[in-house]
């Protein structure tokens, strides 16, 4: 006797192929986000930092200012130094990482009210990661 030999065809059912679709279109999503950002945030030579105050909260004998650094450039920068004066008094917090077009907050601890005084924030430098 002889054995057929013949070849056993198998579909592949409709949901693999759905499935097999999917992950190929969030492959290529995901490797043109980070193509589109490796070609576009080249464009700035530094972070382009600015420190604006987001709430004052009474703490104890001071305040606690929440500070919100904004980076308006594609470059990341890491250990951002704000400072504020208010009354003569310097507060200072160093931020670990703003990323770019992205922000970060930070919290300064001052006596007198910022809610009455002005109180002059700046970003006083930053690290290239």
């Amino acid at each position: 006797m002889m054995a057929r030999r013949g070849k056993s065809v198998t579909a592949v059912p409709a949901l693999e192929w759905i499935a097999a679709g999917i992950g190929a279109l969030v492959a290529l999503v995901i490797l043109g986000t980070i193509g589109w950002q490796a070609l576009t945030s080249g464009d700035d030579p530094v972070p382009l930092l600015s420190a604006s105050i987001e709430s004052v909260t009474p703490a104890g004998a001071g305040h606690v200012v929440t500070v919100r650094v904004t980076n308006a450039s594609g470059r990341t920068a890491a250990a951002v130094q704000v400072e504020g004066e208010i009354d003569g008094q310097t507060s200072s917090a160093t931020i670990d990482y703003v990323p770019g077009h992205g922000e970060a907050s930070a919290g300064l601890i001052v006596t007198a009210d910022p809610r009455r005084r002005p109180l002059v924030l700046r970003v006083t430098g930053f690290e290239h990661p």
